[in-house]
């Protein structure tokens, strides 16, 4: 089994990209919470006599608060994966900067020790 081999342009090409990805988690995210939980509302109103019977919800009303739902609770989820990936994608830049910071100290030790 072959070990694996740092290489810088790997990080660089995945810091990238998880760059890309925490631009775009908050609109998938939300997107997708809000077409989830509005047909859920939509459902229940609908078919379910619970939340007519407490709520008296009709269908139409149940689909909007099911979408603002949605949509308020996808944002602050892919708010919160954003973070995550900008942090990951940040770390992966700071070993980088690291990296170059650090590799003609590197070498020229490794001459004085010859």
């Amino acid at each position: 089994m072959e070990n694996a081999v740092y290489d810088i342009a790997v990080l660089q090409k995945l810091a990238n990209r998880l760059d890309r990805q925490s631009k775009m988690v908050v609109v998938t995210y939300t997107f997708i919470s809000a077409m989830l939980f509005s047909a859920i509302f939509y459902y229940s109103a609908s078919v379910g006599q619970i939340v007519n019977s407490y709520l008296n919800l009709a269908p139409i009303k149940s689909l909007g608060i099911g979408l603002l739902v949605g949509v308020v609770i996808g944002f602050v989820l892919g708010q919160r994966k954003s973070t995550q990936l900008k942090l990951a994608s940040q770390l992966a830049l700071c070993q980088i900067q690291i990296e170059k910071n650090t590799h003609f100290i590197r070498k020229s030790s490794d001459e004085l020790y010859r």
